[in-house]
């Protein structure tokens, strides 16, 4: 992730932001907050071939390749794969990013129910309490209806379990096209492994091996030194986040542009919304809070209260009015060129 300091040059936007942190004695501090756009990490991707590059082929003899068997017509065998160039039974463009090969599995036409077909288990008791972003690409072939789902399943008391859903369609609701299937969350305090496996979520047609996997991760990050303003770059929304790895007890925060390209109208502040107001629905305090900045300020958004919120380890706050945006981020250039630039008005 590109991390941008408090005064980073965003384009002409330089964007900076503060927390008002609650402290043990009766005054306000000031904890400088990161500035990070969403989409890009700096973090690791526990999950190993989870490109399914290294195999031995189409109908190659796949066992191991850091994937463990558990279902199949031979058990010899890990996985069958793909290729993108030669072999492409889904429909669309082959995900971005990916190798020359796909995942599907092997000749599973009798199974009719959900199996687990392979699996693979990682350590990440080194990374408990920190946030991590599981993800993969997932397509089916349109005319057998055949698809897969995926899961993460940690070993914590919960037994806490995450999955990828390929039924759904994804983004545009089709099983056959290749879309990627994404959650994020904490690792469990009392995790020591966690289990990836990939499963036939449908088996309709003659050969059942048509659910086709691809870009497999699980990426785990390392704490912030400090809670983060994040942007979508997309739309324009903005969030408050905090991995820090402990609860945050904040007081107010502001976010500043030396430029105007904030957009008071879409933003969602928590006074009168979410705080203990009349309005409100006290989901982030049940004190009131208030705007301190002003309603059509295109260069501040800030507000406050004098009581506590806390935002818990992995959680974030959206301060957008519209899901999907536009957000209150004004994104008026394009990256790399600056010639398209023009200062809101």
């Amino acid at each position: 992730m590109r991390i941008y300091d408090l005064a980073a040059s965003i384009g002409r936007c330089v964007c900076r932001t503060a927390f008002h942190v609650a402290t043990t004695v009766p005054v306000v501090g000031v904890v400088a907050g990161g500035l990070a756009f969403a989409g890009q990490s700096d973090a690791a991707n526990l999950i190993i071939n989870g490109s399914f590059e290294q195999n031995n082929g189409f109908n190659g003899d796949n066992s191991g390749f850091d994937w463990t068997t558990v279902q199949g017509d031979d058990t010899s065998l890990g996985f069958d794969v793909y290729s993108h160039t030669t072999q492409v039974y889904y429909s669309g463009l082959a995900p971005a990013g990916s190798g020359d090969w796909y995942f599907h599995t092997v000749g599973l036409g009798s199974l009719t129910t959900t199996a687990v077909i392979v699996e693979q288990q990682v350590n990440v008791s080194g990374v408990i309490g920190q946030p991590f972003d599981f993800s993969a690409q997932i397509a089916g072939f349109g005319a057998g209806g055949d698809t897969a789902t995926l899961n993460l399943i940690f070993d914590d008391a919960a037994t806490t379990t995450v999955v990828l859903d390929g039924t759904t369609g994804g983004a545009d609701g089709i099983t056959n096209t290749c879309n990627e299937f994404s959650e994020e969350g904490v690792i469990p305090a009392d995790a020591t492994t966690a289990t990836i496996q990939i499963l036939q979520a449908t088996a309709r047609s003659s050969n059942g091996n048509d659910n086709y996997v691809d870009l497999v991760s699980l990426f785990v990050g390392t704490n912030d030194p400090a809670p983060k303003i994040v942007i979508d770059r997309d739309t324009g929304e903005i969030s408050i986040a905090n991995n820090t790895g402990s609860p945050l007890n904040f007081r107010g925060y502001a976010i500043e542009s030396a430029d105007g390209a904030l957009v008071s109208s879409n933003w969602d502040s928590i006074a009168g919304t979410r705080d203990g107001s009349t309005n409100g629905d006290a989901s982030v305090d049940d004190d009131a809070w208030v705007r301190f900045s002003d309603t059509l300020s295109k260069f501040e958004l800030s507000e406050g209260s004098l009581d506590v919120a806390t935002l818990a380890n992995g959680d974030s706050i959206t301060l957008s009015t519209n899901e999907g945006g536009p957000g209150p981020w004004l994104e008026y250039y394009k990256d790399g060129d600056k010639t398209d630039e023009t200062v809101p008005t």
